[in-house]
This record gives C-alpha cells, sequence and structure tokens, in this order.
C-alpha cells in the first residue's frame, strides 16, 4: 500500500542497531519468559530520531516532575522534527483541538480577568503544540509499542510507586491514596490511573514477550488496585461501567471476561472499608434533598452546590466563558453573592465537573468543541476497533475504552486541562493510522526534501 507524501526512513544508527541485536542475543540465550526477551521487543524497530528522544524527556518530565526542561524538551522536539521530516502530519483532532485553543484565546480576549487568563490560555497553546509533536513523532507500530511500555514505565515508577508509599505509611489525604504535584488529588490521580491501566492493557495486546506480558497484567492490577485506594466516587463508577462494557462486548471471548473481572476482583478484594462505605452512600443520591446524608463529610452536598454555581456562572456567560484559568475567582465571587443559597460552596472552588468547567471558562460554544473533539477521538477509536482484527483492534479498542473511562471520570472532577488526556487522544490517533497503515513506512526522510502537510484521515478498510 503506498501512501501519499511518505518517504522511506533513514537507516538506524549503528550504536542502536548494536543495542537491539545484543538484546535479541540475550534473549536467545534466556528464553521468551526473560527480560531480556521484554526489552528486545520492545526496542525492536524503533526508528530513533532527535524530535523522538526530546519528546520522551518530555513526556518522562511531566509525568514523573524527576527532572527539570520539559519546555526547553519540546522545543528541541518540534525544532528537530522540522528538519527531520518532509511531511508533518495534521489528523482532524489536532484540527479540532487547534480550534477549541482559538476559542480559548477568543475567551482571553472577552475576559474581565486577562491577567489571570493569559497563563493558562498560553499553556493550552503549549499543550498543542506538544500534542502535534507527540502526533509526528510516533509513526510506527514499533514506536507505538515502545511508547505505550515507556508510558505505562514512568507512571508506575514515580506517581503509583509515591501514591503507594504514602498511603501504605500513613501519609494520605482522609485515608484516600495520593502522591503530589498533578497527582496530589485522589479523585485526579483516578482518572490517571484509567488512563494508564487501559495503556498497560494495549501493551499486553500487542506484545508477544511472556515476560512483557506479566508485567502488563501487573501493572494493570495494581493500577486498578489504586482506583479503589483513591476511594474515588467517580473514578470506581466510570471503571465498574468500562468493565461492565467489555464484559458485555465480548462474551464470545473468555480470556477476556475472565481477565476483566480478576483485574476487578483484585483491587476489590484489597480495598480498604471505607470504598465500600463511600460508595454505600450512593444509595441516598437525592437532588431534590442537595444530596444531604450521602456521606459524613458532606462532600456530595458541597460538589452539588458547586456544580450548580458553576452552571450558573456558564449560563451567564454562554458564548465566550469568563476565561480559561479564571474560574476560581469567579466562583469565589459567586458564592459571596449567593452564600444564603449556596451556604458550604465558599471561597476559590472548583468547579469538581469537567463539562461544566469548561462551558464556564469557555463558554457553551467551548464546551461544544471540546465535546466535539473527545467525542470523536471515542467514536473513532470504536470504529477503527471494529474494522481491525486481532490484537491491534484490541489495542485500539482498550485504548478507547481508556478515554472513555476518563471522560466518565470527569463528571466528578475538572479534568479538562489535563495534559495526559491530550496526549492520550493523540495516542490514540496515531495508534489507529499505525496500525491500519502497517506497510506504511512513516518514520524520518531526508531533510532536504519540500515539505508538505498530510491531513491524514483512516483509510476505510476492506470488511473480513
Amino acid at each position: 500500500m503506498k501512501t501519499a507524501g511518505l518517504s522511506a526512513p533513514v537507516r538506524r544508527p549503528r550504536f542502536t542497531r548494536a543495542a537491539a541485536d545484543a538484546l535479541a542475543a540475550h534473549a536467545s540465550t534466556h528464553g521468551n519468559f526473560s527480560p531480556f526477551a521484554a526489552l528486545a521487543e520492545v526496542f525492536r524497530g524503533v526508528e530513533w530520531t532527535p524530535s523522538l528522544l526530546a519528546f520522551l524527556y518530555y513526556y518522562f518530565v511531566v509525568i514523573t516532575y524527576w527532572l527539570p526542561g520539559a519546555d526547553v524538551a519540546i522545543v528541541l522536539a518540534l525544532l528537530a522534527l522540522l528538519l527531520e521530516l518532509p511531511t508533518l502530519r495534521l489528523g482532524r483532532v489536532l484540527m479540532i483541538s487547534g480550534s477549541w485553543v482559538a476559542w480559548a484565546w477568543i475567551s482571553y480576549l472577552n475576559s474581565d480577568k486577562q491577567s489571570v487568563a493569559f497563563p493558562q490560555t498560553w499553556s493550552l497553546t503549549k499543550l498543542w503544540i506538544v500534542t502535534f509533536v507527540a502526533f509526528n513523532v510516533l509513526r510506527t507500530r514499533a514506536q507505538i509499542k515502545f511508547f505505550l511500555a515507556f508510558a505505562v514505565g514512568c507512571f508506575m515508577l514515580f506517581p503509583l510507586r509515591g501514591a503507594f508509599l504514602n498511603y501504605f505509611m500513613g501519609y494520605s489525604t482522609q485515608g484516600r491514596a495520593a502522591w503530589n504535584y498533578a497527582y496530589s488529588n485522589p479523585n485526579d490521580l483516578a482518572g490517571f490511573s484509567l488512563i494508564f491501566a487501559s495503556i498497560a492493557l494495549a501493551c499486553l495486546a500487542l506484545t508477544r514477550s511472556r515476560f512483557a506480558r506479566l508485567l502488563a497484567v501487573v501493572s494493570a492490577g495494581l493500577l486498578v488496585l489504586l482506583v479503589f485506594l483513591t476511594q474515588s466516587r467517580g473514578g470506581l463508577l466510570a471503571l465498574g461501567v468500562i468493565a461492565a462494557i467489555l464484559i458485555a462486548t465480548r462474551l464470545r471471548n473468555p480470556r477476556v471476561v475472565l481477565g476483566t473481572l480478576v483485574l476487578v476482583a483484585i483491587g476489590a478484594i484489597f480495598a480498604p472499608d471505607n470504598v465500600w462505605k463511600r460508595l454505600g452512600g450512593l444509595t441516598k443520591v437525592s437532588v431534590e434533598s442537595g444530596m444531604r446524608g450521602v456521606d459524613k463529610e458532606g462532600s456530595a452536598e458541597q460538589r452539588l452546590q458547586l456544580m450548580r454555581i458553576a452552571f450558573r456562572v456558564a449560563k451567564d456567560h454562554p458564548i465566550t466563558g469568563v476565561g480559561a484559568g479564571t474560574y476560581q475567582f469567579v466562583h469565589a465571587e459567586y458564592a459571596r453573592e449567593l452564600k444564603s443559597e449556596f451556604p458550604i460552596a465558599g471561597g476559590k472552588k472548583d468547579a469538581h465537573n469537567t463539562y461544566l468547567h469548561n462551558a464556564a471558562e469557555m463558554g457553551f460554544v467551548g464546551l461544544f468543541l471540546f465535546l466535539l473533539l473527545v467525542g470523536n477521538s471515542v467514536a473513532r477509536g470504536l470504529t477503527s476497533a471494529r474494522r481491525l482484527t486481532g490484537d491491534d483492534a484490541e489495542t485500539v479498542r482498550i485504548l478507547t475504552y481508556g478515554l472513555a473511562a476518563f471522560l466518565l471520570a470527569g463528571i466528578f472532577g475538572s479534568l479538562d486541562y489535563i495534559n495526559v488526556l491530550h496526549l492520550h487522544l493523540l495516542l490514540l490517533e496515531s495508534s489507529i493510522l499505525a496500525l491500519t497503515l502497517p506497510s506504511a513506512r512513516q518514520a524520518v526522510g531526508s531533510p532536504l526534501r519540500r515539505r508538505r502537510v498530510l491531513v491524514h484521515a483512516v483509510p476505510r478498510l476492506t470488511e473480513r
């Protein structure tokens, strides 16, 4: 199959070929069930380019917070990308995302708090550049497989390890697992865990090494357990819904059904008692009563008041919203004026709902663009999974379910600006293209050729 605008890749540098040969030799000596076999499979066929290496460094920094230099890394990745590739990809996801970011700038121009809105709006612009780089450096099946393993490794070695150590050493947020930085909120941590659990299971679908598959299963189990330890009702409901959908749609595949049940059972067995108390409180849910009595902390009651204020802000600013990053300040003003109606929602609070948060900050136009962005990716993933076969179909399906779980968890948290969400959208898009076009060599080409921008669409496959 020929693909317009794609050129033959440059040969891999000698040191990568030597490393791959050494890993392959160790793998053949120690058998399929060995770390060497796993590493050999993950590294096999990866086209190492400066842009890919710089992007991997950026990703490591933003996930682990262990090293500095994320902005420098992405600038270097972008510059290297412009020098390496004669053809740049611009897919539907990037175009919709770009429209959403452009609307954020329109919201900024109409905001009463431009000094507050500018940093967040600029951050969204940088995030779009990051996703553009990600979509262009992750082009081949080998690069997708390596990145899946790399992403899971970053999360397991830092946020998950840190959250587990904190929890079992007694450092928790009211008994709920958390780490620090972006992972200090248990509800957000649950959302992250759902995304990375899907990435771990995608690794399981793509890899053949028994050791790599074992690591993928263990990683997915620990991530599901972490969702239980966060005691996030939104995360647990999302996990339950997606697990039920996965079982209902894969009844003809006993391994998928059994694996899903085992993963959920592992989390349920080791879950603390407070998990069941928090979930049990959902039986007392009543909007008419203002969610009173759902939990002794009054968390659900406060959440409902926060969401009602967020809706009122969005209703008062329906077109452009109040500006990205300004909601907490606007919320404090509304809560002060409406103290008698919303007595426990005072102060600079978050909306605790991805969709109301986006509507309040960017108006209903911005919310429409955001829903179009994520909805397009979910629909695209499900459609592509039906057209693909075997492990390729499972990989795309699992990544799509991970995205859907994150979006469901977003009903109970403001996750619309999270970088992991937007990178996952482009990971899904790149995976669809790489697995749909296995014969297309979409790696680096001669930097001297005239550069073109290629707008990608997934080709229609012959039904099998």
